[in-house]
C-alpha cells in the first residue's frame, strides 16, 4: 500500500499539546494521524478502506460479535466513526458511534485498538475526542455504551457509570448486547475536568455571577475557543460600521442604569437588559456540581475499580456481618444526583461521611496491609487534595 494517499486531519485536534501521552508525541512527530469518517456510505477510496479494515478490527477485539452485525453497523449511513492511523495507512484503532439528537444522547457502539498498541492509550483518546466533538458540535450530554465484562473496569475509569437517563428515552434506539452491561457518560460543560490531570485551567463567569475555579482540557478547550473568537472577529469586522469607532463618553449619575437605545454604537441594535442579564446559579447547583465532580474525580482513578459498585457479597464471604453500613462511590454519586446532600437536606458533613465509610469499610473488612485498603487511602487523599482546593465553594455554599 503506498504512504503517498492523502490523510485528512481533523480539525478539532491539535497537534499541539500539553502532557506526556506517548499518542500525543506521535500525532506531533507525524506517526500516526486522526480522522473522523463521517458516514459508512462515504465514497473516497481511502474512507471505504479504512471501513473494511475497521470491519476486522472489531471482529478480531469483539469475538462475539457477529461479523454481519458490524458490516451493517460500520456501513450504515447513522454511523460515525473515529480512526488512528499509522504510517502505511495502517489502522491503529477506531471507535464507532451513532447521534440520536431527538432522543437527547451519543451511542458508543464499539471501540478497539490493536493488541500491540491497547497500552498507548488510544483508546482513551478517541473517546475524549468523542466528547470534544458532542460538547463544540452539538447540544447532547449524554453518551451511552454497553460495556463487556472484560472492559467494566475501563470504562469506569472514564467516568460511565449507571444509567439515570429515563428509558423510554433510550429503549428501542440502541442494540441490546447479551453479556454486556449498559452504562452511562456525561459530557461536561467544561471539558474533561474528571479524566485530565496536570493540566489547569480557569473558568471564569460572565459579569455577575462569581468566580469558580475548575480544571479542564486547557489546550484542547482554547484551541476551539480561539478558532470561534477569530470567526466572529472577522465576520463582525466586516459587517459592523461601529468596529474601530470610538465614541465621547457617557454622562449619568450614580446607580442609573442607561437604556442600551441611548448609547451611542448601541442603538438600533436590539439589546435589552433584561435579555442579556445573567442569573446567579443556586446554592444547591453550585453544590451539587461540585460535590458531581468529587465523585468523578475519584471514579476516574484507576484505585476506584474496586469501589465503584456495592460490594458482591458471594464474592465476599461475612462481609454483611463486619460491615453495617456499606457504601460505594455509585451509590454516592447517586445520593448527589437525588439532592440527598443539598444543604436541606443531610448536608455537605453526610457526603463527607459517606465518603469516608468506603474508605474505612474496606479497612476494616481487609486489614491495614491489603492492596485494596491502600487504594481506598490513594482515593481519600484525592478526595482531601479536592476538597482543600474548592473549599471556598463549600463555604459560600454551606452558610
Amino acid at each position: 500500500m503506498a504512504t503517498d494517499t492523502a490523510v485528512s486531519v481533523d480539525p478539532y485536534i491539535p497537534l499541539q499539546n500539553s502532557g506526556s501521552k506517548p499518542y500525543m508525541e506521535e500525532l506531533a512527530s507525524g506517526r500516526i494521524h486522526f480522522m473522523h469518517l463521517p458516514s459508512g456510505r462515504s465514497t473516497q477510496p481511502n474512507e471505504r478502506m479504512l471501513l473494511v479494515n475497521l470491519v476486522n478490527l472489531f471482529a478480531t477485539s469483539l469475538p462475539s460479535m457477529p461479523r454481519a452485525h458490524i458490516i451493517r453497523t460500520l456501513f450504515s449511513r447513522d454511523t460515525q466513526c473515529l480512526v488512528i492511523i499509522g504510517r502505511g495507512y495502517v489502522l491503529r484503532a477506531g471507535l464507532a458511534y451513532h447521534i440520536l439528537p431527538h432522543r437527547g444522547f451519543a451511542e458508543l457502539v464499539f471501540i478497539a485498538a490493536r493488541e500491540e498498541d491497547r497500552a498507548k492509550g488510544y483508546a482513551t483518546f478517541l473517546l475524549r475526542h468523542l466528547r470534544a466533538r458532542l460538547r463544540v458540535q452539538t447540544k447532547i450530554n449524554v453518551i451511552l455504551a454497553y460495556a463487556d465484562n472484560s472492559a467494566r473496569g475501563w470504562f469506569g475509569r472514564q467516568g460511565f457509570s449507571e444509567v439515570t437517563l429515563p428509558r423510554k428515552q433510550w429503549a428501542g434506539y440502541i442494540c441490546d448486547y447479551d453479556g454486556a452491561r449498559l452504562v452511562q457518560a456525561q459530557v461536561h460543560a467544561f471539558g474533561e475536568e474528571a479524566y485530565w490531570r496536570d493540566v489547569r485551567g480557569e473558568v471564569l463567569t460572565t459579569q455577575g455571577m462569581s468566580r469558580c475555579k475548575l480544571p479542564f482540557m486547557a489546550e484542547e478547550e482554547q484551541w476551539v475557543v480561539q478558532q470561534q473568537h477569530d470567526a466572529v472577529r472577522s465576520v463582525m469586522w466586516q459587517r459592523s460600521p461601529a468596529v474601530g469607532h470610538t465614541y465621547g463618553g457617557l454622562t449619568f449619575q450614580p446607580g442609573e442604569v442607561k437604556d442600551p437605545e441611548t448609547v451611542p454604537g448601541l442603538a438600533g441594535r436590539g439589546l435589552d437588559l433584561q435579555k442579556y442579564a445573567a442569573g446567579q446559579p443556586s446554592r444547591v447547583q453550585r453544590l451539587r456540581r461540585l460535590l458531581t465532580l468529587l465523585v468523578d474525580t475519584m471514579k476516574a482513578d484507576a484505585a476506584s475499580e474496586p469501589f465503584l459498585h456495592p460490594v458482591d457479597v458471594n464474592m465476599a464471604p461475612g462481609y454483611t456481618d463486619l460491615i453495617a453500613e456499606p457504601m460505594d462511590l455509585g451509590t454516592l454519586q447517586a445520593n448527589v444526583a437525588s439532592g440527598a446532600y443539598d444543604p436541606s437536606g443531610r448536608g455537605v458533613q453526610a457526603f463527607l461521611g459517606d465518603a469516608s465509610r468506603i474508605f474505612d469499610n474496606c479497612r476494616e473488612y481487609n486489614g491495614a496491609r491489603s492492596p485494596y485498603t491502600k487504594k481506598a487511602e490513594r482515593l481519600r487523599a484525592k478526595l482531601d487534595k479536592g476538597l482543600q482546593k474548592w473549599m471556598h465553594i463549600v463555604r459560600e455554599v454551606v452558610q
